[in-house]
Order: C-alpha cells, then sequence, then structure tokens
C-alpha cells in the first residue's frame, strides 16, 4: 500500500487495501498477521503484528493526503487509535510499543494487581517495529502527545545499551535493553530494519552504525549476517539486496564510500527483501545521494 502510494497508482492502492480490509481486519481495526490461502479458515492466527497495523494506517493517512480520499484518512485514524489505547503503554520512565495484543505482556504473579502488588515485568518489545515515520504521520490523523513519546524512547533506549540490541529486548531494572527471556540473543532479519526505519525517517544513528560496522566490517559477499548479540558470532547469513543495500548504506554515511553499483540493478527477491530494498532505495535519493556511485558522461 505504501509503494503504490508512492507510485501514485490508486487503482492497485484499492485492490490491495480492500484485500486487506475484507480478509485481514479484525473487529477492533487491527489486522490479523497470518493469511494462508491454502488453510481453511485462511487465517491460521488473528494476533495482530502491530508493526503491520502501523504500516497500513501510514499508507492510508498518505493515500488521503495524495488523492484526496478523507475515508482513508477516518480509517487510518481509526487504526492510530486502536494502536494508541491497546498496544502503547508505560513501563518505568519508558512508552513501549507493543508487538501484537496477545503474548507480550508479563507479570511475575498472576494475581499481584487484584492484591494491590506491583509484580509487573517489563513487557517483550520489538525495536524493529518502532516506525519512527509513521509515529509523525499517524499524529496528524490522531493528534496526541503519546506518538512522540514513543520516538523518544525509541531513540533512548538505543542508546542504552553498547551493543546492537537483540530482536526481542526486555528492560532490565536499570533501565536499560538485554535480551528477553526464552528468545534468541541475536541481531537480525528483523532488527536490521531498525537502522532502516531511522533512516528513512531522517534519523542518524552513529553509535548503532557504528557498533553493527565493529561486527559486520566492510560491505562483501560475505555481509551482512545474523549474529549472535554479545559475541558477534555469525549465525546465517542476510545475502539478499534489500540486507545488502541496508549495509551499504551504513558503511557509506561512516566512511564515504559510494554504494555498490551492481546493487542499484536487481531483480526482485523474495517479498521481505525487496520491500526493504525499496525503502532503502528511498533513503538513497531523498537523504543520502552522495553515496550513489559516479558513472562517467552525463
Amino acid at each position: 500500500m505504501l509503494f503504490a502510494v508512492q507510485a501514485n497508482n490508486e487503482r492497485a492502492f484499492q485492490s490491495i487495501w480492500r484485500f486487506t480490509e475484507t480478509h485481514l481486519q479484525r473487529s477492533d481495526a487491527l489486522f490479523s498477521w497470518r493469511y494462508d490461502p491454502a488453510s481453511s479458515p485462511h487465517i491460521t492466527d488473528p494476533n495482530n503484528a502491530t508493526d503491520g497495523d502501523l504500516l497500513i494506517a501510514t499508507a492510508l493517512a498518505l493515500a488521503d493526503i495524495r488523492w484526496g480520499r478523507p475515508e482513508y484518512r477516518d480509517e487510518a485514524a481509526r487504526i492510530a487509535e486502536t494502536i494508541r489505547r491497546k498496544l502503547i503503554v508505560k513501563y518505568k520512565n519508558y512508552t513501549l510499543l507493543l508487538p501484537g495484543v496477545e503474548g507480550f505482556l508479563r507479570d511475575r504473579f498472576p494475581f499481584a494487581e487484584f492484591l494491590g502488588i506491583n509484580q509487573q515485568q517489563s513487557p517483550i518489545i520489538n525495536l524493529s517495529y518502532w516506525i519512527y515515520i509513521s509515529f509523525t504521520v499517524l499524529n496528524m490523523v490522531d493528534p496526541s502527545p503519546v506518538w512522540n513519546e514513543l520516538r523518544e524512547s525509541g531513540l533512548r533506549l538505543l542508546t542504552s545499551t553498547p551493543t546492537p540490541p537483540t530482536e526481542w529486548s526486555v528492560i532490565s531494572e536499570e533501565g536499560q535493553l538485554e535480551p528477553a527471556p526464552g528468545r534468541p540473543a541475536e541481531f537480525g532479519y528483523n532488527a536490521v530494519r531498525i537502522p532502516l526505519y531511522l533512516l528513512v525517517s531522517g534519523y542518524r544513528a552513529p553509535y548503532l552504525h557504528r557498533a553493527l560496522l565493529a561486527v559486520w566490517g566492510a560491505p562483501s559477499p560475505r555481509a551482512p549476517f545474523v549474529f549472535h548479540h554479545t559475541t558477534g558470532s555469525r549465525i546465517d547469513h542476510m545475502d539478499l539486496a534489500g540486507f545488502r543495500l541496508i549495509h551499504e548504506i551504513i558503511y557509506c554515511g561512516e566512511t564515504g564510500r559510494p554504494i555498490n553499483q551492481n546493487l542499484l540493478y536487481v531483480e526482485p527477491q523474495t517479498y521481505f527483501s525487496t520491500s526493504i530494498y525499496l525503502i532503502a532505495l528511498n533513503v538513497l535519493y531523498t537523504y543520502q545521494a552522495d553515496c550513489f556511485p559516479s558513472e562517467p558522461g552525463p
């Protein structure tokens, strides 16, 4: 939907939104995250995925701006209000985004609340769900200080640990990020979106970029890769174009070396990698045009 807005393709946008609204949207305005056309029913997990909800609402709000469709703005506001009410919580001095309605709040003692005992633990969070540009757009359709609080908390959390964050994290008693219990302590396919969403929102995060380059090194056929949070040991390769382009942009921002020209001429790959690739191209054109390789001629 976002790419359809950017391509000024209203027909494609309407088609994608019609499917999304008909088959994925729940009664509370959020969206079931797992759809399998081979299953019956097609929805195999009705829980939402908050990053998807944010992107859908953002696309709807931008579609109204581009094409003058107030019904899209109204729907964006309805989704944003539900996100704000159901998925944004306070813990310690942070405003946090739950990755989904179900499964991310934790209590040490199930009946503590009824007994007046404060036993709440940090919820499980994923900083790759912080889509900073969405917070700006959704504040236009659902004005609230919470959106800016969410932005500020995400930026503070990123600086609370000297190493790149894990995919799934909790907040320690000292107010710092640490790996979520029972989840892999790694930086990988989720977390690679953290620098991307910062960059496409106009933020540079040199502390995060340097920490990543300390592990990945210079772009190469063997980098970037999924790695262990504390040891930096390689777990899996990430060799598709979307992941490689993020690495190239980070490296160019820190060293001034232009990106690999071959990455500008790639065929679509997986849905996830290609989506990331298109967002990364936005970063290049909007903020880091000096990272394009120079070519001879006019």
